[in-house]
């Protein structure tokens, strides 16, 4: 499992004084990359919200799976395709 921390100190932006960026990367495969975002502020929990959003959606771990059986299955269609004798 691998952790990033950014955190970007006082800021003169108000409702931005840190924000802190969490990226998960599972050791089976990457099939899911969790991103956390927490923001203080009144935009934190919208953020957060998005950020779940994003990974429910883009990087969820069946999603990849499927993206990886399509491109199995793309890849042996071209073998068949090239491995064709065409006179």
């Amino acid at each position: 499992m691998v952790r990033t921390a950014i955190l970007a100190g006082n800021r003169p932006i108000a409702h931005l004084q840190y924000i802190f960026v969490n990226i998960e990367v599972e050791v089976i495969g990457v099939d899911m990359i969790h991103i956390g975002t927490f923001i203080s502020g009144d935009l934190g929990f919208l953020f957060h919200l998005f950020s779940s959003f994003i990974v429910m959606i883009v990087f969820h771990p069946l999603l990849m799976l499927m993206l990886l059986l399509l491109w199995k299955v793309l890849l042996m269609g071209e073998y068949a395709l090239l491995s064709r004798k065409v006179i």
